[in-house]
């Protein structure tokens, strides 16, 4: 079958276009000629993981380019990632076999959104929720969902990796991002895009290159920027202690990191802490939608010793997979204030790392980490109570975590070592069946039943 995906562009470093890239490339082992228009594609040529990808960005509007790519390509069905507008319900008047793959966030759907997703399945398309709790809430909405499918993980990269694994060295050039960030045609020369040399050797090729990082963190009494750290030195910025790791946007709206930091500092009350935690945040500290100023918070809260923070050197906050899961076992804790998610891709991730989760006991979040019910002794972590919410402009509300029971949970997860061990156990018993090679079975089957 010919496969058409609209989504972000494959060169952003978002959920949608994580999630893109995966079920492109699965959909294509499989045997389907899979093509795409990216949201943010320029006309300039960039790397798209062998996966056709028409542009987006001409003189006309994005929808009739959209058009446009469709009547060249000819699609059986058309798969859309992405949160749901009004454009997408238009699309299914000229093309009614569409799969709309959306995340519900919050509690209650806005009215346009559920009129847009009825309108797409009264054209004949199928929507599907992204987690059970997404489900549920377009069933409350009368949405007629097809059900709901979690996203993905690559195994071969998200796992448990061994202290010497943590440092060692491997060629930027031999990651995605590697091949994404210098022309093509230059990287084929030396045949980066066939290098299948072992990670311990690759840094004897002439070529090799270390993947470069930045970090942000209090020293000499200022705030400093290190930037192309090699990522096998990461380890030795956390001088042992236990790291808890927040990763994510610095998105105000949904994130609500200023939380996180404010349930943090009162773990840091007690001076022998000061000596033992860490958190680390994987996200930019000054952000136009976030918290203009995260290491001024800090300051203001007196824990900027205990923070610091990493993004990377090429676009925004992104770094390789190979990274990423350096990064993810670099931690004790993966933590979250969120007061919302679609599905939450980080946790999986680094759970899929055997890392413990806490996080706020909302949205997706509590089907992943597990309802803190501890007879069935399989929870992956610890959820935080919920003390208020905020009611959006949409009329949906995301629900804030009580800063004082994240602090508590924070601490019981430095303590018990014997909980995080069976959390751990927990988590990776979890992930095993969400590969995104088991995961594209299940749209495979979708995908299949529309022709």
């Amino acid at each position: 079958m010919k496969i058409h995906f609209l989504s972000n562009s494959l060169k952003t470093n978002s959920g949608f276009s994580i999630v893109t890239k995966n079920l492109a490339q699965e959909l294509k082992r499989l045997g389907h000629t899979v093509t795409m228009s990216g949201l943010q594609t320029a006309i300039v040529p960039e790397y798209t993981y062998g996966i056709e990808c028409l542009p987006l960005a001409t003189h006309t509007s994005e929808v009739e380019q959209f058009k446009n790519n469709l009547m060249q390509v000819d699609p059986d069905v058309v798969f859309y990632i992405g949160e749901m507008y009004t454009d997408v319900q238009e699309l299914t008047k000229v093309f009614p076999k569409i799969i709309v793959y959306t995340p519900i966030e919050g509690v209650g759907i806005p009215d346009y959104v559920v009129q847009s997703l009825n309108r797409i399945v009264h054209n004949g398309g199928r929507v599907v929720a992204q987690c059970a709790y997404g489900f549920n809430e377009m069933l409350k909405a009368d949405v007629q969902s097809v059900g709901y499918i979690y996203h993905g993980y690559n195994e071969n990269i998200f796992k448990s990796l061994s202290t010497s694994e943590l440092t060692i060295r491997y060629c930027f050039y031999s990651t995605e991002m590697g091949k994404e960030s210098l022309d093509p045609r230059k990287l084929s020369q030396h045949g980066c895009y066939k290098c299948n040399i072992p990670p311990a050797e690759q840094m004897f090729c002439p070529n090799f290159k270390d993947e470069l990082i930045s970090i942000c963190k209090y020293k000499d009494n200022k705030w400093t920027e290190i930037c192309d750290l090699p990522i096998y030195k990461l380890k030795e910025e956390f001088n042992n202690k236990f790291v808890f790791l927040f990763v994510g946007q610095n998105h105000l709206l949904r994130k609500k990191i200023n939380r996180l930091l404010m349930a943090f500092s009162l773990l840091l009350e007690s001076k022998q802490m000061k000596d033992r935690i860490h958190l680390h945040l994987h996200c930019q500290p000054q952000s136009p939608t976030g918290i203009k100023d995260l290491p001024e918070l800090c300051n203001r809260l007196k824990i900027q010793d205990n923070i610091s923070f990493s993004y990377g050197t090429w676009r925004s906050s992104g770094w390789s997979e190979n990274a990423l899961s350096i990064l993810y076992n670099l931690s004790d804790t993966h933590v979250s204030s969120t007061s919302s998610e679609g599905f939450g891709l980080t946790h999986l991730e680094s759970m899929a790392c055997g890392i413990p989760q806490i996080a706020p006991n909302c949205t997706s979040l509590t089907e992943l980490i597990g309802n803190n019910d501890t007879k069935n002794n399989d929870n992956r972590g610890l959820l935080a109570k919920i003390s208020d919410f905020d009611m959006i402009t949409d009329s949906t509300i995301r629900e804030l975590v009580d800063i004082s029971n994240l602090s508590i949970l924070m601490k019981e997860m430095y303590t018990n070592k014997d909980m995080r061990k069976k959390c751990s156990e927990n988590c990776l018993d979890f992930v095993e069946p969400h590969t995104w090679n088991a995961i594209v079975k299940k749209w495979n089957k979708l995908i299949t039943e529309m022709k």
